[in-house]
């Protein structure tokens, strides 16, 4: 959510953010979004209290895992070596929308999460 947030990412961006995509630089992290579908990369930073959950998340990162790719299933206090796939991304919104107990929660959707 604090990517989706800050960099207005697609569902389909998740899927292809990769661990090169994010540098961390001092007590800020610089997330690069390459191969858009405008076609125009662009990036952003995560910095304070925000910095310090995706910093906890990236230390979960299993250290054999065989992918690339930046986000992996999370479950029982533990990062699996499984990607989080485009459908799953495109239902978190969802999801977070009902937890939060708001109308329609089927209206938020992941095209912009």
């Amino acid at each position: 959510m604090i990517f989706g947030i800050f960099g207005a990412c697609r569902s389909d961006e998740f899927v292809s953010l990769m661990v090169e995509h994010v540098k961390r630089h001092g007590d800020i992290l610089l997330v690069s979004i390459v191969d858009t579908k405008t076609g125009v990369n662009r990036s952003f930073t995560v910095s304070d209290k925000y910095y310090a959950i995706v910093q906890k998340y990236i230390n979960l990162r299993p250290r054999k895992v065989l992918t690339t790719r930046f986000f992996l299933n999370y479950q029982k206090g533990k990062c699996t070596s499984q990607v989080i796939g485009l459908h799953k991304f495109s239902k978190m919104p969802s999801q977070i929308a009902e937890f939060l107990s708001l109308d329609e929660p089927n209206c938020y959707t992941g095209t912009i999460f």
